[in-house]
């Protein structure tokens, strides 16, 4: 391994998005006192309403739910009642999951092994990978990585895992890693895989001589191209418009690297460069391009130089892209009258109601509710109003304006989202600590769906606050619900 390495490792790219978490719709903290009976839960579901419920969905829900609750056994039972195999296959990817991230490593690898898919078994099992390698189990996670026979499949995993080596500037893991990936089969992903893995390292050459050897253009193309967006995010745009200059014959810059080296210039605070290699792209990303620059400026307190580069932008999508991260900027700094006044200069309608609702929702955070009520109003798209409204309730549900939440709840139900207000309105109490008054809202849901959710949150807040008992058996009574409903 190069000494660079060691110089290079502080400025990595950072991880690939991580796989959804489905807790992260709320954090439930709170505690409670009572449990709910499935024969009041629910009362108005019609039976066609029933016939469109994704039971299988719900099932997956409960089985993790019951994972949290350490009731693995609960949970696989439940897994074992959906009918579609793939479905099953995926419930038991996600208690898989669930397991490994409450360290549970040994139980994990013991479900993996029972799912019958070989791709969904893979995907678990990488799952189990990054979980190790993300709580720092290196030797572990290669461990687990030489199970896995799918050598397209082990260089994904490999990718993840060098991320994380290389934020604990692991050298030897590093090696260790990166001797696995060149010892798999060469295909083409795989080779991109290790092409990529040592310029995160800071091994360019190897990388390039990686890339080279690729007989796959497409895939070299792209590889090349990955190289150049690394090279630039990692704060090296210098070095990724050298090595771009190189692979462009032409003289033109290839959109998606010249994208990325526009807004690393940006970012690093060159505007005047930024701007000057924008106008060598083609006439369809440029506008993209200034929109990072503008967005650079917004983001670093310089609103009158992002306006102004804003208006020089031609697609209508890129200067709403630029002009709502300046909205944000002024909304956040209480500067609202001029959010307002910038929003009001964007003339599709959509796009303008997405940036009112940005607005609105500054407001709930500083406890503006009144005048995020009065901005919601003028919101003409229904699914950014309904957004809004959201979160209005869960400020006033935060700030112990419960009556009042629940009032707006059914003041705006004319548009159909009235359970998922209440929805919002349960999240909010288990999040401060209102388990009780939650279950309470709770069951005045009428959809099962939006409801199921809804008392997975309180069972997990009874959870959190060392009510497990009450959590299981509410989990158990939400669990009855689902077999009486669907």
């Amino acid at each position: 391994m190069k000494a660079s390495l060691l110089i290079l490792l502080p400025i990595a790219l950072t991880l690939l998005p991580s796989q959804f978490d489905r807790k992260a719709i709320s954090t439930p903290i709170a505690n409670g006192s009572s449990t709910a009976n499935p024969q009041t839960l629910n009362r108005s579901q019609t039976q066609a309403e029933v016939d469109v419920i994704d039971r299988a969905g719900l099932l997956e829900l409960i089985a993790t739910t019951y994972t949290e609750l350490g009731q693995t056994p609960k949970a696989l039972d439940v897994a074992q009642t959906i009918a579609d195999d793939g479905r099953k296959a995926l419930t038991l990817r996600w208690i898989v999951s669930t397991l490994a991230d409450a360290g549970e490593i040994q139980e994990a690898l013991e479900v993996s092994q029972t799912i019958a898919d070989d791709e969904v078994q893979l995907w678990a099992t990488t799952a189990i990978v990054e979980t190790l390698a993300d709580n720092g189990d290196i030797p572990q996670a290669l461990q687990l990585i030489q199970t896995i026979t799918d050598d397209e499949q082990k260089a994904w995993a490999l990718r993840e895992t060098i991320s994380n080596l290389i934020q604990a500037e692991d050298i030897q893991g590093l090696s260790a890693a990166i001797r696995v990936l060149e010892g798999l089969d060469n295909e083409a992903w795989t080779l991109s895989s290790l092409a990529i893995a040592h310029v995160r390292v800071g091994n360019l050459d190897r990388g390039l001589q990686v890339a080279d050897s690729m007989v796959d253009l497409d895939r070299q193309n792209w590889t090349l191209m990955s190289i150049v967006n690394t090279l630039a995010n990692n704060g090296n745009p210098e070095g990724a418009l050298d090595l771009l200059s190189q692979l462009a014959a032409d003289g033109e810059m290839p959109p998606v690297g010249s994208e990325s080296i526009v807004s690393a210039f940006a970012k690093s605070g060159d505007i005047d460069r930024a701007i000057e290699l924008s106008q060598t792209m083609s006439e369809s990303r440029r506008p993209w391009a200034l929109a990072s620059i503008a967005r650079a400026l917004a983001d670093a307190g310089e609103i009158d130089r992002a306006l102004e580069v804003s208006q020089t932008i031609t697609d209508e999508n890129a200067r709403f892209s630029a002009l709502k991260s300046i909205v944000w900027v002024w909304a956040d700094a209480g500067e609202i009258d001029r959010a307002l006044e910038v929003s009001q200069t964007i003339p599709d309608e959509r796009n303008r109601s997405s940036a009112f609702s940005s607005i609105a929702r500054a407001l709930t955070r500083v406890g503006e509710i009144d005048r995020a009520l009065e901005l919601s109003q003028t919101i003409t798209q229904e699914s950014e109003r309904s957004s809004t409204l959201n979160s209005i309730v869960w400020a006033l549900t935060q700030a112990g304006e419960l009556d009042r939440a629940l009032e707006l709840s059914q003041s705006s139900a004319d548009d159909g989202k009235q359970d998922e207000r209440l929805q919002w309105i349960v999240f909010a109490l288990t999040n401060v600590g209102e388990g009780q008054k939650a279950l309470e809202v709770a069951e005045t849901i009428n959809d099962l769906e939006t409801q199921v959710r809804a008392l997975r949150a309180v069972a997990l807040s009874f959870h959190e606050a060392g009510e497990t008992e009450r959590a299981i058996e509410l989990v158990d009574r939400t669990l009855e619900l689902v077999n009486l409903k669907s």
